[in-house]
């Protein structure tokens, strides 16, 4: 059986596009292995075999169009050529996936390149799945993950979903804007979030900076196309590293009274004239990243379920402090006539008694 140790995807230029190690080893033993094969390989001419050695085990390249796909494997693997099959239908997938894929496909949608991987080879680097179908298959269903909750309330949820105890990284929102447009149909909020995590040492004593940070979100609910997006990026260290997030949910199309899709993507892009630093900070963003995408999923269900169980009350509350609030406005509409009408009165009668005089005088002067 094919058993892999790692599988690197690089470009042309050297550049790290995915890393995913399947056996132990240390930061250094990752970095070396990075820094001797990528030359090497990129030097080798094409008409140059697939398979090399390199220290304790055997290396398998496959390049297609800008990109080398390298993998090793453990040295007892006796057919090489099913490895770069393996190579060949992880391309395949891919490309029935996005739609003739590219390089960028792979940059601005990591995760789900991640979530193709890991449905075609196990943690332990072996072959879990081979079949392309069935890999779609299990990808395409995590793109919509579901909420047993219909629209309604998971949007309502989603104002409360901050703080709370799972997403404790986020310290603080602040609404900046909130507007109706479309004849009330689209409700647009701005929010600000505050995010105090930890930050690696090196990034610190590189860049400075504190481990607070912002991130602005806009958020639409779409009355009219029954869907909730919210979109954000961060705004603390921009010009370094962009990290642009977009959430979706919509109604089931199978039952949509009772179940929603979620559906989440990242784009994570470092900026530097250091390659090495760059790929450290996109490789850190994303793992920070899926690390916090976990807490935010979790958290988020916590809020929910507690939101679903006090639905009712929640209405009800919401009930009473419409009508309190209508209420109160019409007794305030009635006091402010009441004081205009008493007001255009006397308004009217100082007038009157002002001008005593040239009122009789004219109406002398007609008779």
């Amino acid at each position: 059986m094919t058993q892999l140790k790692y599988l690197l995807l690089v470009s042309r230029q050297g550049k790290i596009r995915l890393k995913k190690w399947y056996t132990a080893m240390s930061a250094g033993e990752k970095a070396k292995i990075v820094k001797d094969l990528t030359p090497t390989i990129l030097a080798r001419k094409p008409k140059m075999c697939n398979i090399i050695e390199y220290n304790d085990h055997k290396v398998v390249y496959k390049r297609y169009a800008s990109l080398y796909f390298i993998v090793g494997v453990t040295p007892d693997v006796d057919n090489e050529l099913l490895t770069l099959e393996i190579i060949h239908r992880f391309v395949e997938t891919m490309d029935t996936y996005f739609g003739n894929v590219c390089e960028l496909d792979i940059i601005f949608n990591f995760s789900k390149v991640y979530d193709i991987l890991n449905e075609m080879i196990m943690c332990d680097g072996s072959i879990a799945e081979s079949s392309r179908k069935e890999v779609l298959h299990h990808v395409t269903v995590m793109d919509t993950m579901e909420s047993n909750d219909n629209l309604e309330r998971v949007t309502a949820a989603n104002w409360k979903k901050y703080p709370n105890e799972i997403s404790t990284h986020v310290i603080a929102v602040d609404v900046l804007r909130r507007e109706l447009k479309d004849q009330g149909k689209v409700l647009v909020t701005e929010r600000l979030i505050t995010v105090k995590q930890g930050v690696p040492k090196w990034i610190m004593m590189m860049l400075g900076g504190t481990n607070m940070s912002h991130v602005r979100e806009v958020s639409v609910v779409d009355l009219n196309k029954k869907s909730l997006t919210m979109r954000s990026c961060n705004l603390t260290m921009c010009n370094l590293l962009k990290v642009y997030e977009t959430v979706t949910y919509s109604p089931h199309p199978d039952d949509s009274a009772n179940k929603t899709l979620f559906q989440q993507e990242a784009q994570i892009t470092a900026y530097g004239s250091i390659r090495k630093l760059c790929n450290k900070m996109e490789d850190w963003s994303v793992q920070r990243f899926c690390e916090n995408a976990k807490k935010g999923k979790m958290g988020f269900d916590a809020v929910l379920q507690v939101f679903s169980e006090n639905w009712e009350k929640h209405v009800d509350d919401l009930s009473n402090q419409l009508v309190s609030k209508v209420n109160e406005t019409m007794e305030d509409v009635k006091i402010s006539a009441g004081t205009l009408l008493k007001g255009t009165e006397r308004s009217g009668r100082t007038i009157l008694q002002q001008n005593i005089d040239l009122f009789r005088d004219a109406y002398n002067h007609e008779n």
